[in-house]
């Protein structure tokens, strides 16, 4: 079950930080990954990666030195900055 719930979150994060889906509501987003609420993809969220999925959408859109300035302090949220700065900054020959 808590693979499940990994593999869903993943994809919710992989979401909210593509441009492609910029213009979908958080909710709409939580719902595709088959949670039942806001408040269950929230708390989930949060406790996995350490931010709201508000916060880590806003850190995506934001330019490098504001990702830096607001970078969250758990460890979990660490990850995640870290993962959308390799998104928006692939290393040369790294497939996806």
């Amino acid at each position: 079950m808590k693979y499940i719930q990994r593999r869903r979150l993943q994809r919710a994060y992989a979401a909210l930080v593509s441009p492609a889906h910029a213009h979908r509501r958080i909710l709409d987003i939580a719902l595709d990954c088959h949670f039942a609420s806001d408040a269950t993809f929230n708390r989930a969220f949060r406790r996995t990666y350490g931010v709201p999925p508000g916060e880590l959408r806003d850190l995506s859109r934001a330019p490098q030195a504001n990702r830096e300035r607001h970078a969250p302090t758990t460890e979990g949220g660490a990850l995640a900055v870290h993962w959308i700065q390799r998104l928006a900054h692939p290393l040369p020959g790294a497939a996806g």
